[in-house]
């Protein structure tokens, strides 16, 4: 009877708490911090340099390695992706003079850095939630000022008077970044199995106006497909018989809006309906111009960070050949082979293809991973063929951090 009673009470006793690890709690906390700082500084925010964002994202990642030191040697950092970064630092290092070669290869290297020491430190969950909810942050408060200060949040001057940029230099910006957002939310929500509540629908309500108010037609529609291949996803992942009929819509998705992007002179009457023949004629005309001058300098380019609106006499080619002062490239594969060379652009679209191509094939496992690869990676592919996105700014901090959530998680399956 003792022992009887002796082996109840062993085996029904109340478990111990577990103990606290504060070197895991603290570990955990900078890349949180590390997360926020990434997220919100790669944005360029409006009166914030670039070269202050790098910096302060920078300090982050050494206060990590301060207090942390063996956390940068554990990272897992993307093969492709490190060569391009490797070989956008090279060229750069050819191209410019030291200290401006110095501050291109920080706007590669630091925000690589910082995404893989945060895809360490912080749970990819966890992470998820981090950042969707620092977005939605940065997205309330835009609004927020819009309303009670429109002459610091809303453009005042131009063809787009009245148009929202919030916390950030350009509109354009800010509708990129609410369609990340979109899709950083849409793939949290499908993780969760979240059901259809009325804050889904606000918060969609939400997105759909602030990209009203912002203005941007290519910002819209981008918007509105990525959310197509989030309840696509979400299908996919929860309803198994559908599979084979939804990956058919998402390959037509992926392929199909590429193909009408990055092909606009197959699509006229799409343009003209949408009112940008205007606008793509003078893309076009700065594209051929930029590619006159990458055939000058295709190995090495003219060195990371390139801008049109410079003194340089490359640039004022370019402004004469096309009639007007050009001030960006508008598109992002080839504002690298220009300001890297083509090779670093050929490892930049293998980086990229690979990514897309990995998270296509999750189809019929459907991780996590791949839920929130699909709608990023679409976003940043599509963007990139009239705007300077994937590989700069928050859109290369976005695709870092895609690509190293994506080597973790490889990591802990192995």
């Amino acid at each position: 009877m003792l022992s009887a009673g002796v082996t109840f009470l062993s085996t029904h006793a109340p478990a111990a708490p577990p103990r606290l690890d504060r070197s895991s709690g603290s570990r955990s906390n900078l890349g949180s911090l590390l997360l926020v700082l990434l997220v919100v500084f790669s944005s360029k925010p409006g009166g914030v340099a670039t070269s202050a964002s790098l910096a302060i994202i920078l300090a982050g990642v050494m206060l990590v390695a301060l207090r942390h030191p063996g956390t940068l040697r554990e990272i897992r950092l993307p093969a492709i992706g490190t060569a391009f970064v490797m070989c956008g630092v090279g060229t750069s290092f050819l191209a410019l003079e030291n200290y401006r070669a110095a501050a291109a290869a920080a706007s590669l290297v630091v925000p690589f850095l910082a995404a893989a020491a945060a895809a360490r430190l912080v749970p990819f969950v966890a992470a998820l939630d981090i950042v969707d909810r620092t977005m939605l942050l940065v997205i309330s408060v835009s609004l927020t000022l819009g309303i009670v200060a429109p002459g610091i949040a809303v453009t005042q001057v131009g063809p787009t008077t009245g148009a929202l940029k919030g916390l950030f230099w350009h509109k354009n910006h800010f509708g990129f970044f609410v369609v990340l957002s979109v899709g950083i939310w849409g793939a949290r929500w499908t993780i969760q199995n979240s059901p259809f509540r009325t804050t889904t629908a606000l918060r969609i309500v939400v997105y759909a106006a602030t990209l009203a108010w912002i203005d941007s037609t290519g910002s819209i529609l981008l918007g509105a497909l990525i959310v197509l291949i989030v309840f696509i996803c979400r299908r996919m992942r929860y309803k198994p018989s559908r599979k084979r009929t939804d990956s058919a819509v998402v390959a037509i998705a992926y392929f199909g809006a590429i193909a009408v992007v990055s092909g606009p002179l197959l699509a006229p009457w799409l343009l003209d309906r949408l009112g940008k023949v205007p606008s793509m004629e003078g893309r076009l005309a700065i594209w051929n111009a930029v590619g006159e001058l990458i055939q000058e300098h295709p190995w090495i380019g003219y060195g990371r960070g390139f801008s049109l609106g410079s003194s340089s006499e490359s640039s004022a080619e370019i402004s004469q050949s096309i009639g007007y002062e050009a001030r960006s490239v508008h598109n992002g594969y080839l504002a690298v082979a220009l300001e890297s060379g083509v090779v670093a652009a050929a490892l930049g679209v293998l980086f990229l293809v690979t990514l897309l191509f990995s998270a296509y094939l999750g189809t019929q496992r459907m991780t996590s991973w791949a839920v929130v690869a699909r709608p990023v990676l679409m976003a940043l592919a599509l963007v990139s063929f009239y705007e300077s996105r994937a590989f700069h700014d928050q859109g290369w901090a976005f695709l870092c951090l895609i690509a190293c959530w994506g080597a973790a998680s490889k990591a802990q399956r192995e």
